[in-house]
């Protein structure tokens, strides 16, 4: 068999202790049938049995699987791509990032990989509003060897129109704490007129989240503006509370030496504006009446430096006391 048992098992609703079920049991046959399938075995038979042990009330479950021919791609074809760029195309049949080739075996899950890591194509290509249609499967009957046990491949996308970021508009929940738009535009990687790519807004979303003072960030399209070809996007920006005290509980193994310790953090997510982290923590360490230290430790983080966005850096101070 191609698949281990053990795997195709773990398809099945059934479960050993389960009471009985015909339903289940039938449904589990065609979860087998649907696997096979979908791994290219389209003539897969899957027969039943059944063995009933009266003495102990039990239910023996058989599924007799018989494979024959595993099917292979024949052609492969990506229809509708035929008026985007050069780039792009050139992108969509890089050899060394297709999952898709003539002589292997069909697999459902790799075909919808490569509709996905297309369609991402033409997402991070300007195609904002770009669609896949339902793959067409045409499967071969004929005892000629070139086309016997094949199947050929037909991708269907639907690019539609190419698309340039528009204007973000960006809102506040709260006006406290002094944050500013130019906070939260310093961290998007698109600019306005860019051909639209959504990578970009992607890695925005992810600068924004090391603004500890914004909850959540996300980056939503406002409105797809076909008529200028442009995507118009807005950031709700929810202001969470500047300031967190956290208290501590730990054990700390330093020097050959175990202490247990407590003590607490006080956190501004703002402070002196710009996204800066400061965090101040106060520890108390015992390990014995003659061994204990009070520790006192600054931290700042800073998400920027000298205005570019891509380094960030971390300062820490502090002092250590044996008492």
């Amino acid at each position: 068999h191609t698949f281990d048992p053990e795997d195709v098992s773990l398809l099945l609703a059934s479960k050993e202790g389960d009471n009985f079920d015909i339903e289940i049991y039938l449904q589990d046959v065609e979860r087998i049938k649907k696997y096979y399938f979908d791994n290219g075995f389209f003539n897969v038979i899957v027969d039943t049995g059944l063995v009933f042990n009266m003495a102990d009330d039990e239910v023996i479950e058989k599924f007799i699987i018989t494979e024959n021919i595993r099917y292979r791609y024949n052609n492969i074809k990506y229809s509708g791509i035929e008026n985007t760029d050069d780039i792009v195309k050139n992108k969509i049949f890089k050899s060394s990032d297709k999952l898709l080739f003539g002589g292997r075996f069909y697999s459902k899950d790799t075909i919808n990989q490569e509709v996905n890591r297309v369609l991402n194509i033409l997402f991070n290509n300007g195609y904002a509003t770009a669609l896949s249609g339902k793959p067409e499967i045409l499967k071969y009957e004929t005892n000629e060897e070139k086309f016997k046990n094949k199947v050929d491949i037909t991708l269907i996308f639907i690019p539609k129109i190419k698309y340039r970021f528009g204007k973000t508009n960006v809102t506040f929940t709260d006006k406290r704490y002094n944050v500013s738009k130019e906070d939260i535009f310093r961290e998007l990687t698109f600019s306005e007129d860019q051909t639209y790519d959504k990578s970009e807004v992607i890695n925005s979303e992810i600068n924004l989240s090391k603004i500890s003072l914004i909850e959540n960030p996300r980056i939503n399209i406002e409105e797809i503006d076909s008529i200028n070809n442009k995507v118009n996007f807005s950031i709700d920006a929810l202001i969470r509370s500047k300031y967190d005290f956290t208290p501590e509980l730990f054990g700390y193994y330093f020097q050959q030496v175990f202490y247990l310790g407590a003590g607490i953090s006080f956190t501004d997510k703002n402070f002196f504006g710009g996204g800066r982290v400061l965090t101040s923590s106060l520890r108390f360490y015992f390990h014995s009446f003659d061994d204990n230290r009070l520790e006192f430790v600054n931290s700042i983080y800073q998400p920027f430096l000298f205005r570019n966005r891509n380094i960030s850096g971390t300062w820490n101070i502090g002092a250590e006391y044996r008492l």
